[in-house]
């Protein structure tokens, strides 16, 4: 019942009010105030109490225009991601059976948006292969930038075929083996 009193009792920064002020537009006697207070009419009371709810609406629609430029400073596609734009999608979510999440890719694609979904939210046009669902967030998104010398053209890695949320490759031959513990590892190419 303190606690609440106090919480009551405080003035907020939205309004510069207290509950106390909004609801009965004066303070509850706290025991050690010793002020002589004059009681208003009724009519005078009921005007200033809907004059401050009136402030406190305003000032919270304020607030809460300022929170929401705030909070969308960091929402509205800063990369400027729209359709038919090649992306790469982060491997984030995607689970390989690499022995090492280091060892695993970072990214993959890149991949072509086919829609835009919704506000952050985008479609992607993946390989059939792919058994994983083709929508995505932009934070999952890097969008991909041309390459401004031949020398960065790298021949792209074959994309992993995903069955039952595992990467499953194709290879073409095994050029050694060694037993370690009691599994064999294979080098193939």
């Amino acid at each position: 019942m303190i606690a609440k009193f106090q919480y009551n009792d405080k003035k907020h920064t939205t309004t510069g009010h207290t509950l106390f002020e909004l609801n009965f537009r004066r303070h509850p006697w706290k025991g050690n105030l010793t002020v002589q207070t004059e009681f208003p009419k009724l009519e005078e009371f009921l005007t200033r109490l809907q004059r401050s709810w009136k402030e406190a609406a305003k000032l919270m629609e304020i607030a809460k225009e300022a929170m929401k430029r705030q909070f969308n400073k960091k929402r509205w596609n800063p990369q400027g991601l729209k359709e038919e734009n090649n992306v790469w999608l982060e491997a984030k979510n995607i689970y390989s059976n690499k022995p090492l999440k280091n060892l695993d890719q970072k990214r993959y694609g890149p991949f072509k948006i086919s829609k835009d979904i919704s506000q952050g939210t985008f479609q992607l046009e993946l390989s059939e292969e792919w058994m994983i669902y083709n929508m995505f967030n932009e934070n999952l998104l890097t969008r991909c930038k041309e390459l401004q010398y031949k020398s960065q053209y790298m021949k792209p890695t074959p994309l992993p075929d995903i069955i039952n949320k595992e990467e499953e490759y194709e290879v073409e031959e095994i050029r050694k083996h060694r037993k370690r513990g009691q599994g064999t590892q294979y080098l193939a190419h």
